[in-house]
């Protein structure tokens, strides 16, 4: 269909499709620590120094759940599993003491979820770098692992992973939620990376929590290029605006870029997942 609009620079927006329960809503550099910031261990069992370096004496060992604080970020970085980010200083409780070391921002959840019998954990995990030809150029795509951990009692109980394609300057964020009417569920999960810029690529990746283990939903994206296109997928699940029960919907909306007339290309596809028995998989949206 045809709109008629202006068609101002494209902000990253954060739609929450009047979801309630939100839990955390903070933004975090991925690959480096938010120093003054409390945040838990994501590692299941990580070790902390004396100096920011693998060499120097083990102050303390925590487990993944365990409570530290942000003092500061070290300008030294490390690389494991081909993802780098920074050591940051911290401080922490232990048997009663109170103790300070060096840490590996990568072994820490850049924002933690909190509930009251479990707690949630994420950070990347693996990193591979891939060279990509396009127009005759070559170009260097960093493909990411990134696992979410729910934790109890400093156990990781259960835990889902996906790829997605981004550099250590995305930002994320992390939300909770009530079940939204999705059946088995206690709670809905939702971990976002993205670039803040007008013209951007952003990723939502979603999580169903039945109380015993983590259920992914595929991963979504969304594309911006400075006003001239805008692709965004996302889901619409049952107590949502135009829901259905039982149900979750998932949502694809293409803004084709500015015409001389002044209007654009619109389209939008509405679809109900599908279950193949093991997880949900996109269903197919027609080409335009």
């Amino acid at each position: 269909m045809k709109l008629k609009l202006l068609l101002p620079c494209l902000l990253l927006a954060m739609t929450l499709n009047a979801q309630d329960e939100l839990d955390e809503y903070f933004s975090a550099t991925i690959n480096a620590a938010q120093e003054n910031y409390t945040t838990l261990v994501f590692g299941d069992k990580i070790n902390v120094r004396e100096a920011p370096n693998t060499t120097s004496k083990v102050v303390a060992q925590l487990k993944a759940g365990d409570e530290v604080k942000i003092i500061e970020t070290d300008t030294t970085t490390a690389t494991f599993n081909g993802w780098t980010a920074s050591w940051c200083k911290i401080a922490f409780a232990q048997n009663g003491r109170q103790l300070e070391g060096y840490a590996w921002s990568g072994l820490l959840s850049p924002i933690p979820l909190y509930t009251p019998d479990v707690l949630f954990v994420y950070n990347v995990t693996r990193t591979k770098a891939e060279q990509v030809k396009r127009d005759g150029y070559e170009y260097e795509n960093l493909v990411n692992e990134v696992e979410i951990r729910a934790v109890r009692n400093g156990n990781i109980i259960s835990s889902v992973h996906t790829t997605m394609q981004f550099d250590g300057g995305y930002e994320t964020q992390a939300f909770s939620y009530g079940a939204q009417g999705v059946p088995n569920c206690e709670r809905l999960l939702k971990f976002t990376f993205f670039y803040p810029a007008c013209g951007y690529t952003s990723y939502d990746f979603w999580c169903i929590w039945d109380g015993k283990q983590l259920l992914p939903l595929p991963l979504l994206s969304s594309f911006a290029d400075a006003g001239a296109i805008h692709e965004n997928e996302s889901y619409i699940f049952p107590e949502n605006e135009n829901g259905l029960p039982d149900q979750i919907l998932y949502q694809y909306e293409l803004d084709e870029g500015m015409i001389m007339d002044g209007t654009y290309d619109y389209y939008k596809h509405i679809r109900p997942m599908l279950w193949n028995g093991k997880k949900f998989v996109k269903p197919e949206i027609p080409k335009q």
